[in-house]
């Protein structure tokens, strides 16, 4: 196939489909511009720039000077594919949920009608109507995919260039430290620009909780704070409400303002980490573009949620699912960036010969997150267990002493005194097997359990099975997995019984902390084995990696509505 007839085939099949869904009559009523309703335009708007952009290359392809059109630029480096993919993808899930999302005060009435024998009519009525509307624009895409891989596959500059992969490899190995970053200039803006931005985004919706009347994390842990500073408790995990007390003797500061400001500070340290966890990946020094990648990056890794569009009508953004990204709790937000910082370092003992510096800080940043809550150490000493045994099964060498001092006397000891604090004096108080009861205090329905659960994990999935032979050489990817997985176990098969523990559901905050972290490595393995896919990875593999990165985008989606969703709420019901 030649390009002008690619082009041609092209226009003609958009042309037919804007024909098409034209010519479907619509009711008057619903008209909005032009005699189309709004849903109408929703698909209509991308069917008229995709017909576009094939008449305008038509039309190039009929010079006779060297001008290029934008088609024929991108095939000399492989990159005809990315725009019919992109558009593909993004109008299949984004497009529907646009149209979900304008008619989602009448979804409710939509899904009723599948129970009640009286509204069959209606219901075959609404499906039919959608289906004429969407059946236009679902055959241009796969058309328009089709002809792309026929394109492909009879040009011989799709041909693998095993050149250019060399020297990627030799890029991706080629890593920033972090005293590079530091002297790095733009580095140290977006830096800086994160920590006001993070803070400021933090600021607004932690703002609203304090206005919210009624019970919250973060009044029972200013009375935590002030009963500690007056003689009368200290809780196990006394991290946050310590940190309270010392902010507040700062002039002009009292308890509330304290609060806000520790847990503030601790949310941009945690973007602050994931972009020097990030920036390496992106690509080389003193670049503005690498480092306001990075930044975006960040934020986005911090404000990701399950994807929850298909309970978005029943309001259902948070219960059921495994959160990601949640502002209500502070002590899993102070959690984070020693979350982080263990992780990695626990990395560095497998990866790396280990220092008594690097022993020492290990068993600080365990003691400290563990003082923090202990909700990650629980799941990252049995994690180690694990591949401790793994590897001394493989005859794999073992470095004993962080792992004895920089792990296990520390986690034992902080551990041992906190399990002994919750149960050992309070014989109510015990942890037991009963498979899905904690779980089921927030969701009834085991198909929608599973269903959640699915779309809790749905990119870091993505990202392991579709780079399936090089995630399973990525220790890091693997171990954060393992913790998740341990951390799952905790919260589907566990329960903390005891006053009001069962509906606090606290072995909830392992399966999250394992998830984030899983987020960022599932993120940093994608961009690591992806840089510069448009001009390199085959057409198959380009549209794996093209579809994972629109998973991500519907987390992140999901993740700005649950942002949004907190500034507006005058109550704390995630219901």
């Amino acid at each position: 196939m030649t390009k002008r007839n690619y082009y041609l085939l092209g226009s003609l099949e958009a042309i037919a489909s804007l024909i098409w869904l034209i010519s479907i009559p619509g009711k008057q009523e619903n008209a909005w511009v032009l005699g189309f309703s709004l849903n109408r335009w929703l698909i209509l708007i991308p069917i008229i720039l995709i017909s576009l952009v094939f008449i305008w290359n038509l039309s190039l392809s009929f010079r006779r000077d060297n001008r290029k059109s934008l088609f024929e630029s991108m095939v000399s480096q492989r990159k005809i594919l990315v725009p019919v993919v992109l558009i593909s993808v993004f109008i299949l899930f984004y497009g529907i949920i646009v149209v979900i999302l304008v008619n989602i005060e009448s979804l409710p009435e939509f899904l009723n009608s599948f129970s009640k024998e009286n509204n069959k009519d209606h219901l075959s009525y609404l499906i039919s109507s959608y289906t004429k509307r969407f059946l236009p624009l679902i055959l241009l895409i796969f058309s328009l995919c089709a002809q792309t891989l026929l394109f492909l596959g009879k040009d011989k500059q799709v041909l693998i260039n095993k050149r250019a992969v060399v020297i990627e490899e030799e890029v991706n190995s080629n890593r920033l430290t972090v005293k590079e970053m530091i002297r790095s200039k733009p580095d140290v803006i977006a830096i800086i620009l994160l920590s006001l931005l993070l803070a400021i985004l933090f600021w607004l919706p932690i703002s609203n909780i304090f206005k919210i009347s009624g019970p919250s994390d973060y009044r029972e842990y200013i009375r935590f704070a002030m009963e500690t500073a007056e003689g009368k408790r200290l809780d196990p995990h006394f991290l946050y409400p310590l940190l309270v007390i010392i902010v507040q003797f700062i002039p002009g500061v009292d308890y509330l303002l304290s609060a806000m400001l520790v847990v503030t500070a601790f949310f941009s340290v945690s973007g602050i980490l994931i972009y020097f966890y990030i920036r390496p990946s992106m690509g080389p020094v003193n670049s503005a573009k690498h480092s306001i990648l990075s930044l975006i990056c960040s934020i986005s890794l911090l404000v990701v949620t399950p994807i929850f569009i298909f309970t978005l009508f029943n309001n259902n953004l948070y219960r059921g699912y495994i959160g990601i990204s949640i502002y209500h709790n502070p002590t899993s937000l102070l959690l984070k960036p020693f979350a982080i910082l263990v992780f990695l370092f626990t990395m560095k003992v497998f990866l790396e010969k280990s220092t008594q510096g690097k022993t020492v800080t290990l068993a600080i940043l365990i003691i400290l997150s563990t003082l923090a809550k202990p909700s990650y150490t629980i799941v990252l000493f049995p994690a180690i267990g694990l591949v401790v045994i793994y590897r001394i099964i493989k005859k794999r060498f073992v470095q004993w002493k962080p792992l004895i001092f920089g792990i296990g006397i520390p986690s034992v000891v902080v551990l041992g005194w906190q399990y002994f604090f919750f149960f050992g004096q309070d014989i109510r108080s015990k942890i037991l097997f009963s498979p899905l009861v904690s779980i089921k205090a927030w969701e009834s329905n085991n198909s929608l359990i599973l269903l959640k659960f699915i779309f809790s994990i749905a990119f870091p999935l993505c990202v392991y099975v579709f780079d399936l032979k090089n995630a399973k050489r990525n220790f890091g990817l693997n171990l954060s997995w393992l913790i998740f997985f341990i951390g799952s176990f905790y919260l589907y098969f566990l329960i903390q019984i005891g006053p009001e523990q069962t509906r606090a559901g606290n072995f909830l905050w392992s399966a999250q902390l394992g998830l984030f972290i899983l987020f960022l490595v599932s993120a940093k393995h994608l961009i690591d084995n992806n840089r510069n896919f448009v001009s390199t990875a085959p057409p198959k593999r380009l549209i794996k990696i093209v579809f994972t990165y629109s998973i991500f985008g519907l987390h992140l989606l999901c993740g700005i509505y649950f942002y949004y969703w907190h500034l507006i709420q005058n109550s704390l019901k995630l219901v």
